[in-house]
């Protein structure tokens, strides 16, 4: 598994060095998709925090590009990066700094929710993190991974403790 997962560093490394040289419009999905990727398997690799630069570097060039997805897409690894890093003042002043295009997928911007419910939970800012993990769940489609329908309601359920209220109880019977 481990051999695979080089192999494919290697090529998204690759396939990064190439994109970079391009200014086409009709690959930023393509741009999007080898961040994810790239974010992916570094993760998987324990090096997400070498990579951080690197997704600042292209946070500024999608930002050149008016590139949404990939903008999108870096924000949140970035996001994900600092949170593993417990780097929360980090992450709360590029939530304050960057904000989430628009127009990206509800699964990035369900994402995105959850990492700034997150850092606000950190933070002791409880009502903002209900908030935002509400949306997250709300935005998060039906097809979304189970583990982050998990994840976003083991959140929802901690803030609301820690607000000192008691959770509905339907959220723990929930069928997903």
């Amino acid at each position: 598994m481990k051999n695979k997962i080089k192999m494919a560093k290697e090529f998204v490394d690759f396939a990064r060095s190439v994109i970079d040289l391009e200014n086409s419009r009709t690959l930023d999905h393509f741009f999007a998709k080898i961040y994810y990727y790239s974010g992916f398997i570094y993760e998987r690799l324990g090096n997400l925090n070498e990579f951080t630069p690197s997704f600042l570097d292209a946070y500024r060039a999608a930002c050149h590009r008016n590139d949404e997805q990939t903008q999108a897409t870096v924000i949140n690894y970035i996001l994900r990066s600092y949170i593993k890093d417990h780097l929360y003042n980090q992450a709360a002043n590029l939530i304050e700094i960057c904000s989430l295009p628009e127009n990206v997928s509800p699964n990035q911007q369900a994402r995105n929710l959850y990492y700034e419910a997150k850092i606000e939970a950190i933070q002791m800012k409880y009502a903002e993190a209900q908030v935002h993990v509400i949306h997250a769940i709300r935005k998060a489609s039906e097809y979304v991974g189970k583990a982050f329908r998990i994840q976003a309601l083991k959140l929802r359920i901690i803030v609301t403790l820690l607000m000192g209220e008691i959770p509905d109880r339907s959220l723990f019977s929930d069928p997903d």
